[in-house]
């Protein structure tokens, strides 16, 4: 409801943060091999996202963009699939921006954005065949459509 930043850290926080600095390299190796696996399976199913090539993501979520977003996260929780949809709302309709100068329709890319994309399942240590069983679900879902 309101506009805030909390950069803090306790002392247990940012001893875990300095022993995750040792492996983070290696997490952002593996965290985009987890990507690299769901573009190759799902390319041409969904709108996977897009990195330039000189770019590189560390990859917090793997966020697709499909019209049937609500059915298939509907049916990847029926086979036990998580998903997120971690911005439902554009940030010019959340009550933070309420005295901000724009309308209800006034940023329609944002909007139709938050009607269609779903996160699925991300981290460094996502077994193989755990992102496979995504991939497949994902691939049988369209398959039915």
């Amino acid at each position: 409801v309101r506009i805030g930043v909390n950069g803090r850290l306790d002392t247990f926080q940012a001893a875990i943060l300095l022993a995750k600095f040792e492996i983070f390299e290696d997490e952002v190796k593996q965290r985009n091999e987890v990507a690299a696996r769901y573009q190759a399976g799902l390319e041409g199913v969904v709108e996977c996202p897009y990195v330039a090539p000189e770019r590189t993501s560390v990859w917090a979520q793997y966020t697709i963009r499909t019209k049937a977003r609500d059915k298939l996260a509907e049916h990847l929780k029926k086979e036990g699939i998580p998903t997120a949809i971690y911005y439902p709302k554009p940030l010019h309709q959340q009550l933070a921006f309420a005295d901000r100068p724009y309308s209800e329709t006034s940023l329609p890319v944002a909007e139709q954005m938050a009607l269609e994309v779903l996160s699925l399942p991300m981290s460094p240590y996502l077994k193989v065949e755990d992102r496979q069983r995504v991939i497949t679900q994902v691939q049988a879902f369209y398959s039915l459509c």
